[in-house]
């Protein structure tokens, strides 16, 4: 009976021992359900201030990236104008005046390069889109007009041989 009473007392204490272990382990998870449940409420009111601010500031991110790419395009597509297609010079003008109209005099001084003639078509489409046409004067040399216009980068006015404006490219 003694043994048996020896091994019943051990095993009550080996059960109590773990008793106490299970119970401060209950403990731990309720303190740590309970902080979990109180840290949503502060991090959502913290959220809602810093998704605002984070929303503008990758607004603004966004936009600087999106500037800084507008800059290197336009960069690229200038340094391509000024390579491929140079402003004309006078012995181009005047093979051309030979060809074409002996009568009609014209200077290279005034006439536009085409980085300025997209520009010029550029601006007009943002500026007023319900009329982008540009007209076109002396200062538009007719190759360059006639390459926007063989390339589908310019279309003609249906009523109007001497206004174009730019090719819409998004439709």
């Amino acid at each position: 009976m003694e043994m048996i009473l020896s091994c019943v007392r051990t095993k009550k204490k080996s059960l109590q021992e773990q008793l106490e272990r299970e119970q401060k382990w209950l403990q731990e998870q309720l303190e740590m359900e309970k902080s979990l449940l109180e840290k949503p409420e502060d991090q959502q009111q913290n959220f809602l201030t810093l998704s605002e601010n984070s929303v503008i500031q990758k607004m603004k991110i966004n936009m600087e990236k999106v500037t800084l790419q507008k800059e290197k395009l336009l960069a690229a597509l200038g340094n391509f104008l000024d390579v491929h297609y140079p402003p004309p010079s006078e012995a181009e003008t005047s093979q051309k005046k030979v060809r074409m109209a002996p009568a009609r005099s014209e200077n290279t001084a005034n006439l536009i390069t085409l980085h300025e003639i997209l520009e010029h078509l550029m601006t007009k489409a943002m500026k007023s889109p319900h009329d982008p046409y540009v007209e076109l004067d002396d200062s538009f040399w007719p190759p360059y007009v006639e390459a926007l216009l063989r390339y589908g980068v310019v279309l003609r006015h249906p009523d109007d041989p001497h206004r174009i404006r730019l090719e819409e490219f998004h439709e």
